[in-house]
């Protein structure tokens, strides 16, 4: 059997070198530590750019949401946006559904909608979540997304659970509706012990959430199904608990 043909080089414009700072905005040396000092609570993600000092209080949460925000000039850079323009209108980006959208319940109960579901991603809203708790807990109801990544990946899920106080497991996502996953769900609450339930619905699951939250506390609702239904269940019992 004859090799197939070489593929023939690609003709056209030959690519632009990258400019010096969109080079430096990459390098080791502009790496996410230096968006130091930053915040972020339930109040703007602030932080300081880089070669002006300006403060820009972002809207949306989180020191990924930061380093999205810095990338996001200095590409503005290179098309001769400044970079104060560019911070002002980031400042008013209002952000997209449910990346950490924040509801504050009438009993004093914070809930953040994620839908992170890589570990990486279920880290780092973690993290936000812990920060806006302080002294109070971090209650994650997470409804794993996906037979395969959980399959291959429930160590890491597992693992990157560790700033929740309390986690409660859902049925995982997936759009399989015959799949056989009944299995997936041990694998990852043997390896965190911070796992303290594990439930079969929806209603079950504000049930519980409704019955351990106490007034502080952070409830964060993960995952790419169906779980963000749950603010509606948690709040009536809010509401009802107050009146």
């Amino acid at each position: 059997m004859e090799p197939p043909p070489a593929r023939r080089p690609r003709t056209g414009r030959p690519a632009r070198p990258p400019s010096p700072s969109l080079t430096r905005a990459t390098s080791p040396s502009c790496s996410p530590s230096r968006l130091s000092p930053w915040s972020s609570t339930s109040t703007p993600t602030t932080w300081r750019t880089l070669s002006s000092g300006r403060v820009v209080k972002l809207p949306v949460l989180g020191r990924h949401q930061a380093v999205n925000a810095l990338g996001a000039i200095v590409v503005a850079g290179q098309y001769g946006v400044t970079e104060a323009e560019a911070a002002s209108a980031l400042e008013s980006f209002p952000g997209v559904e449910r990346r950490l959208t924040t509801t504050t319940l009438d009993n004093g109960v914070t809930i953040l909608d994620s839908y992170a579901h890589h570990p990486t991603a279920i880290r780092m809203d973690l993290e936000v979540a812990r920060r806006i708790a302080g002294e109070h807990r971090v209650i994650l109801a997470l409804q794993p997304s996906g037979l395969t990544r959980v399959n291959l990946m429930h160590t890491e899920i597992a693992l990157s659970l560790a700033q929740a106080n309390d986690v409660v497991l859902l049925p995982v996502h997936t759009r399989y509706t015959h799949a056989d996953h009944d299995h997936l769900l041990p694998l990852i609450a043997e390896r965190q012990q911070r796992v303290s339930a594990t439930v079969g619905d929806l209603s079950e699951a504000a049930d519980t959430l409704a019955a351990r939250a106490l007034p502080g506390d952070v409830i964060v609702l993960m995952g790419t199904g169906d779980v963000a239904e749950l603010s509606l269940p948690l709040l009536a019992a809010s509401s009802s608990a107050a009146s």
